[in-house]
């Protein structure tokens, strides 16, 4: 993500819903990035009990 794009989604008005699938937020979080934070992945686990992993 560019720096421009960044100030734009930071400054941006629009609230948390309306913001989470616009284009910065899926370039700059990514399910790889969040899983190397340690976040733990809803479809997976919810696979993995369902016995589909």
């Amino acid at each position: 993500m560019n720096r421009r794009m960044a100030f734009r989604h930071g400054l941006s008005g629009k609230g948390n819903w309306r913001m989470a699938r616009s284009p910065g937020l899926r370039i700059a979080l990514t399910n790889e990035r969040l899983h190397e934070t340690g976040l733990v992945s809803v479809v997976a686990l919810w696979k993995k009990a369902q016995g589909y992993a």
